[in-house]
């Protein structure tokens, strides 16, 4: 695991730490969902969505690995969040030309928010352009993109676990598609 920790933008990366063949399984059992456009529950601001998505049941096996980075970035990284379960498993698919605009994951529940965002690189970033998932900088009068490990990042396999509040963005794919698997891990809100 690479821990990129510091007031710029912390996140946890696990570079191929879900194996090719329950990457090709997802992708197998993908297939068959229903996909729709991705939408944007409306915060007052205008954010740009252009992806389709699948959901899958919160008891799919998949919630399992999600539950694990979860677990283990929180721990690592010294967040200690108060996590009380998944909220849902998201496939999402990205073509030439879809993107998906700087944005917060942040959704609330009653007294529940969303505290951690997992997301789970399905394919082999080779097999794709453009598509890359970018932070935001904390701290800077200007806003710009955290300088992240793209190679490791993009590998087949790869998880990344971030704080769901972080500025976050999905850049334009200009070649093939790019394919993940995302969770959000809720708790109480913060204090």
């Amino acid at each position: 695991m690479a821990l990129i920790n510091g007031d710029e933008s912390p996140l946890a990366l696990f570079p191929g730490a879900v194996t090719a063949e329950a990457c090709a399984a997802l992708l197998a059992e993908a297939a068959s969902l229903p996909l729709t456009p991705g939408r944007v529950v409306d915060v007052g601001e205008q954010v740009e969505r252009y992806v389709h998505t699948a959901f899958l049941p919160r008891d799919h096996w998949s919630a399992a690995i999600m539950a694990s980075a979860a677990e283990q970035a929180n721990a690592d990284m010294g967040w200690a969040y108060d996590l009380h379960g998944l909220e849902t498993l998201q496939f999402s698919t990205y073509a030439p030309g879809d993107h998906h605009g700087w944005h917060m994951d942040t959704l609330s529940h009653g007294a529940l928010v969303r505290k951690l965002t997992v997301v789970v690189q399905l394919d082999d970033g080779d097999d794709y352009d453009g598509g890359d998932l970018e932070l935001l900088r904390f701290g800077v009068a200007r806003a710009e993109a955290v300088e992240l490990p793209r190679a490791p990042m993009r590998q087949r396999g790869s998880v990344v676990v971030f704080p769901s509040f972080l500025l976050h963005q999905v850049t334009p794919v200009r070649r093939g598609q790019r394919r993940t698997l995302v969770a959000w891990f809720i708790g109480p809100r913060f204090r």
